[in-house]
Order: structure tokens, then sequence, then C-alpha cells
């Protein structure tokens, strides 16, 4: 049986245009996502996560929105949907790959960018400590 593998990228969209362009608009540490089998990864330093091993079929992926920094909210980018912004339906067959990033909202507020600036430097941090030891 082959199975499939679902990414992405949770990150700041300061232009609002959902994409992410440079380094004004930082890939956000310490976010939560979910299967609806109870599969869940955080994300990584940069925003980034995935998942491999999935099974092939339509799965639907929903960011723990508790986990979001202060005042973040997740942006509208579609239909596929399960009825709010922060899911994905992620569609996986024929052993191929699944991109689902969550554009947030919220660079307008400075306790935002404090909190996101403050999580990346903590994963800085950690990630540091890990290959020094």
């Amino acid at each position: 049986m082959l199975f499939r593998s679902a990414f992405g990228k949770v990150y700041m969209d300061c232009r609002a245009d959902r994409q992410q362009e440079g380094e004004d608009e930082p890939g956000v540490p310490g976010v939560r996502l979910w299967l609806e089998d109870g599969t869940n990864v955080v994300t990584d330093g940069e925003g980034r996560w995935s998942l491999y091993g999935l099974k092939p079929l339509t799965h639907v992926l929903r960011l723990d929105e508790t986990t979001l920094p202060v005042g973040a909210t997740v942006a509208i980018q579609g239909n596929r949907n399960a009825g709010t912004p922060g899911s994905r339906f992620v569609d996986l067959k024929k052993g191929e790959f699944h991109k689902a990033n969550f554009p947030l909202q919220g660079c307008d507020n400075e306790a935002t960018q404090k909190d996101v600036q403050a999580r990346r430097a903590a994963a800085a941090k950690n990630l540091d400590a890990e290959l020094a030891g």
C-alpha cells in the first residue's frame, strides 16, 4: 500500500495576499495541527510542518487556534475547508504530496509581532542546544 504525505507552513501574511514573500512575513513556530484521526504535528522554527505515512483518502486538517500567537487569526484561503478558515481538506491519492498553508493575520498588532519573534527566538535557541548536545 502506498502512503501519502502532507506538508505546509503557518506564516504571518502581512501583505494579505496569501503568499509568504519575505522576511517581514515570518513562519510561526509552535502551532499545532490535527487530522481527524488524532494525528497531530507542531510547526518547527520556520513555521513548517509535515505528516508522512497518511492513508489515501480525504483528510480534514485543522489548525489548533489556541496555539496561535496572541492576537493572530487565520486568514480565509478558499472554500476547501470544513466551515472555518482554520481547516483544510487534504485529498491524498496515488502517492501524491499535498500542500496546505495557513496564512495568519495580525501583523498590525504589536503583541502578535512580539509573540512571533519570541517563538522564533526560542525555537532557534532550542535548535542550537540540540546541535551542541
